[in-house]
């Protein structure tokens, strides 16, 4: 959820991260897709790989 402004991402009422934390509210312009949102403009990336994408699916044979 945005504020009036737009300014801010609000975190809904009880929305805990995943340790069960409180979040916080995050600056819209500080992610990419609130950037493009806020510039109206398209942003371009290059993707980097997650933690887990150069990992195997499944753990090698016994």
């Amino acid at each position: 959820m945005a504020d009036l402004q737009q300014q801010c991402l609000l975190p809904l009422h009880g929305q805990r991260g995943a340790a069960g934390e409180p979040l916080e509210p995050l600056r819209i312009d500080t992610t990419l897709a609130g950037l493009a949102f806020r510039t109206i403009k398209i942003i371009q990336v290059l993707r980097s790989a997650g933690p887990h994408e150069d990992e195997p699916a499944e753990p090698p044979g016994p």
